[in-house]
């Protein structure tokens, strides 16, 4: 296997200016917060610490300093830069934040996917400065399924929950529950959300393991989102803790 992750690379011969100026996160989101997609995830004032990408053999995380905020919109440049091909390369990211609660917020990551590394990161040679709009390339609006929930890492339980939307107030007997690929099936699953109208819990009775996401079978409703009349409602697993590859931190609900 190769150890480097290429990247298309265009050289300008002129530079682009990039804005700065004071950026900071929201006071709030300080230390580790679980994020949906990479997993814990540390801020500090100004800066990403270690976010999880793979960009080479050599790199599979990096640190990323807060440049410039437009709005809830936060454009992040990598502290250092990578090698490929001899040539010297900064890489970016643009999150756009919101905040759901003290202990609660989504995002989206508002960079194209790389086909590279099949990431949302924005990576060009170090010489060449860059605008806010070459860095957030991604095409809005954003798809609402696209969100990841980012909650602080200790969070209460009772704090983080709020009540489940409407469409899901109800007890719902005799659920079939079906792996993508059609493989795994178990039936007779209950869901009630009337006992605790901020909780779906979930009766499993006997399904095999690969369709058991949580060993408690109990998910808090933390917020939701819709569109084009499809809500997405986004769910935290209580489980004390979570076994890798079968049970998993956070769900999202479709209706």
């Amino acid at each position: 296997m190769a150890n480097i992750n290429v990247f298309s690379i265009l050289i300008l011969g002129f530079a682009i200016t990039c804005c700065s100026g004071l950026c900071e996160f929201p006071s709030t989101l300080r230390d580790n917060w679980y994020s949906a997609d990479k997993g814990v995830l540390n801020f500090t004032t100004s800066s990403l610490v270690e976010y999880p990408v793979f960009l080479s053999s050599n790199v599979s995380n990096l640190t990323f300093s807060c440049e410039e905020i437009n709005a809830n919109r936060y454009i992040l440049k990598g502290i250092t830069t990578f090698t490929v091909f001899g040539n010297e390369l900064r890489p970016y990211l643009c999150l756009t934040l919101t905040q759901v609660s003290q202990d609660v917020f989504y995002y989206y990551v508002a960079n194209r996917l790389e086909s590279s590394n099949n990431d949302r990161i924005y990576v060009r040679d170090d010489n060449i400065t860059v605008t806010a709009d070459d860095i957030c390339n991604r095409e809005t609006p954003y798809e609402a399924n696209t969100y990841i929930m980012l909650v602080r890492e200790g969070a209460d339980i009772n704090e983080i929950s709020r009540t489940c939307p409407d469409i899901l107030l109800r007890r719902y007997q005799n659920v079939s529950i079906v792996s993508s690929d059609g493989t795994d099936r178990c039936d007779d699953v209950q869901l009630d959300v009337c006992t605790n109208t901020s909780v779906l819990n979930i009766t499993y009775q006997s399904c095999a393991a690969p369709l058991v996401f949580s060993a408690g079978g109990e998910f808090v409703c933390l917020f939701d989102l819709t569109e084009n009349g499809v809500t997405y409602i986004a769910l935290w697993n209580t489980d004390a803790s979570i076994t890798a590859g079968q049970t998993y931190r956070t769900s999202c609900y479709v209706r």
